[in-house]
């Protein structure tokens, strides 16, 4: 009878240490699940990124204009007074 409670009081420590494992076993399969969740988050997010970046490519005639806006020559005489004189600008050009 002693026996079997020894074996039994055993039993039950080594099922506490092994619940105590799990428990920890656990946790650390949640941390791993949740990183790769934002993982995956971050990397679709950057192939949509790349993917939008790829679908823009700028024209022959956008690239003279912004080539032209960093060229001080093309704008010095230009002094507009108002946002129409912009626009007539603009669609004279």
């Amino acid at each position: 009878m002693l026996k079997n409670v020894e074996m039994g009081a055993n039993f039950y420590r080594e099922l506490g240490k092994l619940e105590k494992q799990l428990a920890k076993y656990q946790s650390k399969v949640l941390e791993i699940k949740t990183q790769m969740k934002e993982i995956k988050k971050r990397y679709s997010q950057a192939k949509k990124d790349e993917n939008l970046a790829s679908k823009y490519i700028p024209n022959d005639e956008l690239k003279k204009d912004l080539l032209d806006i960093d060229n001080p020559n093309t704008t010095e005489n230009f002094k507009p007074k108002n946002a129409s004189e912009i626009w007539q600008f603009a669609l004279n050009s």
